[in-house]
């Protein structure tokens, strides 16, 4: 008997390490290779990538097709899972990947219908656009079918694989950072329902009116701080001339108040061809750097 109790223990051990062990492979081989070489079919000449000391991606393509499909391959590789996610939530489909506890998230998406804003912003780009956002869903696409991309430890626990990525979910993407930076959208649809309900009475007692604009005179006034409150909650972007700069340009300071997260929104990266070059971040799934500079000026967004 005690035999047995001894064999079972040891069976029970090899099982559990065995286990162990295929777990630290999976989320060994879904680590990026920061030396390897791809070749990707789609590519019309060959492209370099460099990661310097400070984990920022550098893309050098001899033509910009090649730039953006570098970009979508880079993104996937190391924000997969980020894209995924956002691509689900944006289109009110997280129940496929959470199951029931999701559902109210997802009827509070589609009713915000996302879905039909990307079809109607797809029929507004130019063909030089909608070509771009396909060879940057081609680089996706080419990451998604190296082997063992099925072993990202999210996508592993959640036991799934993504779907090819498409031209219009980098448009989802879009509109999802849109959505997120309507902070009026909750108490639009407070207000909205108790006006419903109560009448314009009652909610004219609970709501002031909104202020648009301030008076010159208050602005111009040593009074103008007070009313920095009201300013507070919403993203800044000044400049401050070369007059006061130890190097003699000038500089961009950009504030996009947005919300901490992890993974981070942003992606910071280099994108470089001969028709342009810009540095600064990008959000995983659109290929473009949102905040940054080139050669010759620098953007923020708020």
């Amino acid at each position: 008997m005690r035999r047995k109790i001894i064999l079972i223990a040891w069976g029970l051990v090899f099982f559990l390490a065995g286990m162990a062990g295929l777990i630290w492979l999976s989320f060994y081989l879904s680590r990026p290779h920061l030396s390897d070489e791809f070749f990707l079919d789609q590519l019309q000449e060959p492209v370099e990538i460099y990661i310097d000391s400070y984990g920022v991606t550098h893309i050098f393509a001899q033509n910009e097709e090649d730039l953006f499909l570098a970009c979508g391959f880079i993104h996937a590789r190391d924000r997969m899972w980020h894209m995924d996610f956002n691509r689900h939530l944006g289109l009110g489909r997280l129940t496929e990947i959470f199951g029931a506890q999701a559902l109210k998230t997802d009827l509070m998406m589609r009713t915000f219908g996302l879905k039909e804003t990307v079809t109607r912003d797809w029929e507004l780009l130019t063909p030089r656009e909608k070509r771009l956002l396909e060879k940057y869903s081609a680089g996706v696409n080419a990451w998604l079918e190296q082997k063992l991309i099925w072993a990202e430890p999210e996508f592993v626990l959640l036991r799934y694989r993504p779907r090819p990525w498409t031209p219009q979910d980098s448009l989802v993407i879009k509109a999802l950072m849109a959505l997120s930076l309507s902070s009026d959208a909750t108490s639009e649809a407070i207000r909205s329902k108790i006006l419903k309900e109560k009448g314009p009475e009652v909610a004219s007692q609970l709501f002031e009116e909104e202020i648009k604009s301030f008076p010159d005179e208050v602005i111009k006034a040593d009074l103008a701080k007070d009313f920095l409150d009201f300013i507070l909650g919403a993203s800044n972007n000044w400049v401050l001339s070369g007059k006061r700069t130890v190097s003699g340009y000038p500089l961009l300071a950009n504030d996009p108040h947005l919300r901490i997260s992890l993974p981070s929104v942003w992606y910071e990266i280099h994108l470089s061809c001969p028709q342009w070059s810009a540095i600064g971040v990008s959000m995983p799934g659109i290929p473009l750097v949102v905040i940054g500079h080139n050669r010759d000026i620098a953007w923020g967004f708020t």
